[in-house]
């Protein structure tokens, strides 16, 4: 197993792994709007060989709360092929160790 940063250019095969785990995901031309910009990562992910196995999309916002700045980590989607499941806790374990003052994630 091996972890990649995902950029615009995995989106067939992270539409692929999301349809394969009977989940959905917005096409390109909206999922493109909601990331804004396509020189950051959109997250990261597990591959075996070439074939992307687990998916986990983050990003980083920026908060002013009573004149104070955060740094927030926002967890967004977290799929994982289902053959490779023991492998899954590799990606949110990543996710919390990024240097923020504050993580959010949900779950479906």
């Amino acid at each position: 197993m091996v972890i990649k940063k995902l950029y615009f250019s995995h989106y067939k095969q992270i539409k692929k792994l999301i349809k394969k785990n009977n989940t959905s995901i917005p096409n390109y031309y909206f999922w493109k709007k909601i990331w804004k910009n396509k020189k950051k990562t959109i997250g990261e992910g597990l591959f075996k060989g070439n074939k992307l196995t687990g998916y986990h999309s983050s990003f980083k916002k920026k908060l002013v709360y009573n004149n104070q700045k955060y740094s927030i980590m926002v967890s967004s989607n977290w799929n994982v092929d289902k053959n490779y499941r023991n492998n899954s806790l590799i990606l949110i374990n990543r996710f919390f160790s990024t240097n923020s003052d504050l993580h959010v994630t949900t779950t479906a």
